[in-house]
């Protein structure tokens, strides 16, 4: 049975999510074993400004939650 443009449109779809969800895995991976972000770039396949923002997104290694530091009070 011929499959509707809409299901292979569909299909195609959700294809190219999950090759960037795994891009984006093996990319935090690499990020996590500290390989130079040009390298990673090189092999996934992904721009260096994706990776960033992929780093910048991810919690620190040791699980804590960085407490930011009210600002100080204007001096009078």
């Amino acid at each position: 049975m011929k499959e509707s443009v809409i299901y292979q449109e569909w299909e195609q779809e959700i294809t190219q999510r999950v090759r960037q969800e795994v891009r984006e895995t093996i990319a935090l991976n690499l990020l996590q074993e500290n390989l130079p972000v040009e390298t990673i770039a090189d092999v996934v396949g992904l721009m260096i400004a994706q990776l960033q923002q992929l780093q910048a997104s991810q919690p620190p290694k040791d699980g804590c939650i960085p407490v930011l530091q009210p600002p100080d009070p204007p001096s009078p």
